[in-house]
């Protein structure tokens, strides 16, 4: 029989006890980023967890826009890849730069992504390291603020393609760079 999940109001006790396990921001600690290794372990068996956002339109299609933009460039092969990896990278970067954005989920629609356990415990060691800075928010707008920050990122390597209707569950397989007649092996 699996285990009963633990409840909104445990996970937040549990989050609030681990401040304490956070070592204060000194001069001698940078307050590394958040890794696997820093991050509250997680159970093995783990099921994927889900973290949902608030997005307008346009910051979703931005978000589909960004995701094709980078696989064009060798970038994750799916949406939902394209979404931890904006997630993991955000929470790599020094506490200082991630300051939430309000703006980043003005109005919109909730959307939910499918995290692995791993990715939802970096995210969760960057909100409490964000939370011993000062910078108390909410997952929605921190994964909200992780995802406009990739879009950006995304628009300044070029312009970004305007998305499908609908988004593929896998972008197509590349064809090999290496491989001048551009067949896939």
């Amino acid at each position: 029989m699996a285990a009963k999940r633990p409840t909104l109001a445990q996970r937040n006790r549990d989050a609030i006890a681990n401040l304490a396990n956070i070592p204060a921001h000194s001069a001698d600690n940078t307050d590394s980023p958040p890794s696997a290794a820093s991050a509250p372990s997680a159970s093995a068996g783990q099921q994927p967890a889900t973290i949902t956002v608030n997005l307008t339109q346009n910051a979703y299609q931005d978000a589909q826009s960004a995701a094709i933009a980078d696989w064009e460039q060798g970038g994750p092969d799916s949406f939902a890849a394209w979404i931890i990896q904006a997630l993991r990278r955000y929470a790599t970067k020094p506490p200082h730069t991630r300051l939430p954005d309000p703006t980043a989920v003005a109005g919109g629609s909730p959307r939910s992504f499918r995290v692995d356990p791993e990715t939802r415990d970096i995210i969760d060691a960057a909100l409490l390291i964000d939370a011993r800075h000062g910078h108390i928010t909410s997952r929605s707008v921190w994964a909200a603020t992780a995802i406009r920050n990739a879009v950006n990122q995304a628009r300044q390597r070029g312009p970004l393609p305007l998305p499908p209707d609908r988004m593929p569950p896998r972008f197509p397989r590349r064809p090999d760079r290496d491989d001048p007649s551009g067949a896939a092996n």
